[in-house]
């Protein structure tokens, strides 16, 4: 066998101290520069950002939400004005002779199809058709998923706050927490989605 030569240990190169820095005359240290051996002293800003935050997503989210409520409207308008021309076509009505339906029924099943609309979205997903466009959603107070009782009675009271001409909604504009009256009795709000 053969033996190798074991090879001198080469020394090693002295690390060269880095040369400090001076502080800068006249107007002192910068806010948030520290020293190589200092430790940085950042401010806390926490709180001023998450309550600018806050207020953003207030201001936000109601516009968000009224657009969402108002393609949500003209989703409904439609809805119904397709079953309305729908039953004057089985009945061998015209347009004119809208008269001659009766009313209540009609506008029983109406409000029952309106309902069924809000209440299968804001169970199942929190969000209707105008909310996924407007980027909002309806949680439970503990941002959860929003249980079917809640989600009848919520949509129940808005259909009712909306029929006077959307008169019964004026609340949400002036609430510090942009919730309406469907939302307080159900237990309810709408947060921008994730």
């Amino acid at each position: 066998s053969v033996r190798r030569k074991l090879d001198a240990p080469r020394p090693r190169p002295t690390p060269r101290p880095e040369p400090r820095l001076e502080a800068p005359t006249g107007a002192g240290t910068p806010p948030g520069f520290a020293w190589p051996d200092e430790p940085a002293i950042v401010p806390d800003v926490e709180e001023d950002v998450s309550a600018v935050d806050a207020a953003v997503q207030h201001r936000g989210g109601l516009g968000a939400r009224l657009a969402a409520g108002a393609i949500d409207a003209a989703l409904l308008l439609t809805l119904d004005l397709v079953v309305l021309w729908l039953t004057l076509r089985v009945a061998g009505l015209t347009l004119a002779e809208w008269r001659v339906l009766r009313l209540v029924p009609l506008g029983g099943f109406l409000f029952l199809l309106d309902t069924a609309y809000l209440v299968t979205f804001t169970a199942a997903s929190g969000q209707s058709i105008g909310k996924m466009l407007g980027g909002v959603r309806v949680v439970d107070q503990s941002e959860g998923r929003v249980p079917f009782g809640h989600a009848v009675l919520r949509s129940v009271v808005l259909l009712l706050c909306a029929l006077p001409f959307g008169l019964g909604l004026l609340p949400l504009l002036f609430d510090a927490e942009a919730r309406g009256p469907h939302d307080r009795l159900a237990g309810t709000r709408v947060i921008p989605s994730a």
